[in-house]
């Protein structure tokens, strides 16, 4: 065989050479041997011609032109020495022992049929169909019946199984079939229905529920279970000779047809099948069915074509036979249990399967040619399996192994693996290695062996060369393509799909082997996404993986890919060397033009905010404090940090050189402003940084301006409630910062001082009036005269200033309803004009004269309510209710009597 051509050519070609045989047929080789032929017995004397065989487990029942029924039991001979390539032609491994011999009609015995579950053997001869039972064949029925009486000139019928229910079919002479069921108190099949055909019938079988009629050249399917007419599902007369006769063979879940010679495939509901026919180097006297094989009797040999899901291997083995006259198959399916032979009721089972056997002895069946008797026999399926290994042919090789997979005949999985290694091995030498892979993915092998392929691309510790040790020389010298740039890319990606699949999850347990090999895979796999430049490189790095940490770092390292080098750290939990390198291109003077994806802080901040170990922190945030502090602020600024808050403080004060006060005012900002913190403390502490930041001559390196600080200062002391004002007024100068302490004195309620700061300290009367508005409350005694105390301090200035008399003018008209009038009087000066007063004098007096109506309107409201209720008061005190002897509680239902009781409503 040329292992050199393509896989994908036809199946012909893959699998046919030359061979002689008679001159009618072509000249075949075939690709494998599935079956072994023997003669079983030389032609049996006195006899004309076999006409039927029916099997019975271990018993042959052969029919003869002559009426003479000869039963034989078969005997399987195994042999001694162990085979592991299948049977000789030579080899005899049956042999048959006549059982009896005797006259059972007087005409030809043209079909039988035997039944195990039933234990009957069904025969036709002379016309009329007979049942007897298996072991002495007593006579069951001397004839089937209909309406009429017992059938006769039936020329065929077919029998099926379904539900545990046997239904027999019959075609007769005439234009009509008769339809029959089992009856097993009566022990006989009963006469159901006769159907008229518009022909007579040349062909019958059973398609599960319906049934198939051939005629000379038309295909009928008809519904036994339901009235509906005949229709046909095929018809041949599309012209060619006529020298072909009806034929058809009903197989799991299709149909075979014949048309002129080639055989049509259909669906048991007459839907087209597989595209293309079966084609035979004639038409077959006879077929047989043994999954996945159909055997075809010709002429002079027989023919063996392979069918599978989507494909026909025509003339998969030639066995020389000629004059094939019938074969054991019956027209029975059993479609309750279904054995390997698929219902065809020519297998039966074995307990298990002896791998030391060359043939499954219940793979066979049985043919007479020249009243000589043959058994064809299949090689064991591992058998099949590795010649067609050892042939180049893998594809038709795991075929095979797919079609008996989940079964007693499943091949090991070790032989199932070496066929798809050897098959990936073959692919990848042609350079097709995405299939090449896949082939790989489905065995459970070392991935090393693959990683072998490619040579010095990887780690040595990642592959192993004994497997590529012993590759074809072909295969050695395909490995050449890989020196092709593109060939080399195109196996990296379908080498990283493999290596996706077959990675171990490293938080799986692992030891041994399998540590050794998880490390390879995620090894060279990072090696092959790392040379593809492939964007999915990042996801392996930042989540747990089996990486070898030398070499991924050394390539990694070697690469530039610095990035990647920090995640592959991290999940590595190597975060010293980690945060070294970062540090190391964060300090650069000069950044590299070409890399620059870790310059700066960021990317070290941003990887101490995901680290809990607080040494590690305290050691590289300081460069970052020193650089840049307030970006650095986010290291301790997030959800759970490992450090309590005056441990950040003192750190801060650890920096030499640095920006101190402003990096704790940064911090301290957010935790109260951002975090919302309530401690009295961190407000406490914060004030007086503002403070010493504005006191202090040594700010020009820290990041704020004073303007700054005194703004925010001047906010927290408004807005907070939880600093202590009298504490923090005790750290003020008392000659400076008077807004400030403005401040803190109305926080703790000292009015009169606070407003003094305003008015005579910073001269600022809307301050002074805001601070009064705010404050104002008429139900407090503290507070409801403060704008009394206001005009105090306009009218006593201090010493060498004038009273400030337009200040409390306009205060009274702005504010005339927050002020006592009586004691504002009282206040002013009495060289006051009256003229100025007057705007004032007004809207008091309007206010008076409003609240005094007011208060009248309340009056009579309340006094016309009063009256209301009082008129209701009387007429309720009207109402009376009698209660006689008899009158019972409607809750209780007992009389209330003298009881004490109350009137709702």
């Amino acid at each position: 065989m040329n292992h050199s051509r393509s896989h994908s050519s036809s199946l012909d070609d893959n699998l046919t050479t030359s061979s002689s045989h008679h001159s009618s047929t072509q000249s075949h080789s075939p690709g494998y041997k599935p079956f072994h032929l023997q003669q079983l017995c030389p032609p049996i004397a006195g006899i004309k011609s076999i006409e039927s065989l029916a099997v019975w487990g271990n018993t042959i029942y052969v029919g003869t032109s002559d009426g003479i029924l000869i039963i034989y039991d078969v005997i399987y001979e195994r042999p001694k020495r162990v085979f592991h390539s299948g049977a000789s032609e030579s080899q005899k491994l049956f042999s048959l022992e006549l059982q009896q011999r005797k006259s059972f009609s007087k005409k030809a015995i043209t079909q039988l049929c035997a039944v195990s579950e039933l234990s009957m053997l069904i025969s036709l001869s002379d016309g009329i169909i007979r049942l007897h039972t298996l072991n002495y064949l007593n006579e069951m029925d001397k004839g089937l019946r209909n309406d009429k009486g017992v059938m006769k000139n039936c020329t065929m019928f077919a029998l099926k199984k379904h539900q545990n229910e046997w239904r027999l079919v019959v075609t007769f002479k005439k234009k009509k079939i008769s339809l029959l069921k089992w009856h097993p108190k009566e022990n006989t099949f009963k006469w159901v229905q006769d159907l008229t055909m518009p022909d007579v019938v040349k062909k019958l079988a059973w398609a599960d529920e319906n049934v198939l009629v051939g005629f000379k050249r038309e295909y009928f399917l008809v519904h036994s279970s339901q009235n509906k007419p005949p229709h046909v599902v095929f018809n041949a007369n599309g012209g060619g000779s006529s020298q072909y006769e009806c034929d058809c063979k009903v197989l799991p879940n299709e149909m075979l047809i014949c048309q002129t010679g080639l055989y049509v495939v259909i669906s048991h509901e007459g839907a087209a099948g597989r595209h293309r026919p079966i084609t035979w180097g004639e038409q077959p006297a006879a077929l047989a069915y043994l999954n996945p094989y159909l055997v075809g009797a010709l002429s002079n040999y027989l023919e063996v074509v392979l069918l599978t899901k989507n494909r026909v291997t025509p003339r998969l083995q030639i066995i020389p036979l000629e004059g094939v006259t019938c074969i054991s198959q019956p027209n029975y399916v059993d479609l309750d249990e279904k054995q390997i032979d698929e219902g065809q009721g020519v297998g039966y089972p074995l307990s298990k399967v002896d791998p030391d056997d060359p043939v499954i002895p219940e793979f066979r069946t049985f043919l007479a040619a020249k009243n000589a008797l043959y058994i064809l026999c299949m090689n064991q399926f591992f058998i099949q399996a590795r010649e067609l290994q050892d042939k180049g042919r893998f594809k038709y090789a795991l075929q095979l192994c797919d079609i008996v997979e989940g079964t007693k005949y499943e091949v090991e999985t070790w032989r199932v693996n070496t066929i798809h290694m050897e098959y990936g091995y073959h692919l990848f030498a042609k350079a097709e290695y995405e299939k090449a892979m896949m082939e790989f993915n489905e065995t459970d092998s070392d991935p090393r062996m693959v990683l072998a392929l490619f040579g010095d691309i990887f780690p040595c510790n990642s592959r192993t060369d004994s497997q590529v040790v012993g590759l074809p020389e072909k295969t050695r010298q395909g490995l050449r393509h890989l020196e092709n740039p593109k060939n080399k890319r195109d196996a990296l990606n379908a080498l990283i799909q493999y290596l996706s699949c077959r990675r171990i999850p490293a938080q799986k347990a692992s030891h041994g082997d399998d540590e050794v090999i998880g490390e390879a895979i995620d090894t060279s796999l990072l090696y092959a996404l790392l040379l593809n430049e492939d964007e999915y490189m990042s996801p392996l790095l930042e989540n747990d993986n089996r990486c070898n940490i030398a070499d991924s770092e050394n390539i990694l390292d070697k690469c530039r890919k610095y990035k990647e080098l920090v995640l592959f750290y991290k999940t590595k939990q190597l975060h010293a060397k980690s945060l070294a390198l970062l540090k190391a291109h964060g300090e650069k003077t000069h950044p590299d033009r070409d890399y620059h994806e870790l310059d700066g802080v960021a990317p070290t901040i941003q990887y101490l905010r995901d680290l809990q170990d607080a040494d590690l922190i305290q050691r590289f945030s300081r460069w970052v404090l020193k650089k840049e502090p307030l970006k650095a602020l986010e290291i301790f600024t997030r959800e759970y940090s490992p450090f309590e808050i005056d441990d950040i403080l003192e750190l801060f004060e650890s920096i030499e050189d640095g920006q101190v006060m402003s990096m704790k005012i940064g911090y301290l900002e957010y935790k109260i402003h951002e975090k919302d913190s309530m401690d009295a403390d961190l407000h406490n502490t914060l004030i007086l940084l503002y403070l010493n930041y504005l006191q202090s001559d040594n700010v020009e390196n820290e990041c704020f301006d004073k303007e700054d600080i005194s703004d925010r200062l001047i906010e927290m002391l408004k807005e907070s409630d939880y600093y202590h004002p009298e504490k923090m007024l005790s750290k003020f100068p008392p000659n400076d910062l008077f807004l400030e302490r403005a401040i803190l004195l109305g926080k703790i309620d000292r009015h009169d001082q606070a407003l003094m700061y305003y008015i005579h300290k910073l001269d600022r009367t809307d301050l002074a009036e805001e601070y009064c508005v705010e404050r104002y409350d008429e139900n407090n005694m503290s507070t409801r005269d403060i704008f009394i105390t206001a005009i105090q301090l306009y009218l006593q200035p201090p010493e060498g200033k004038e009273p400030r008399i337009e200040d409390v003018i306009r205060l009274l008209v702005q504010h005339y309803d927050k002020i006592d009038i009586i004691k504002a009087l009282q206040l002013i000066p009495d060289d006051i004009y009256l003229k100025n007063l007057e705007f004032y004098l007004q809207e008091v007096l309007r206010e008076h004269v409003q609240k005094r109506r007011r208060k009248l309107v309340m009056k009579n409201l309340a006094r016309s309510e009063n009256m209301q209720v009082q008129e209701q008061y009387i007429l309720e005190r009207q109402r009376h209710v009698k209660i006689r002897v008899n009158k019972t509680c409607p809750v209780c239902k007992k009389a209330i009597g003298s009881s004490a009781f109350a009137l709702d409503p």
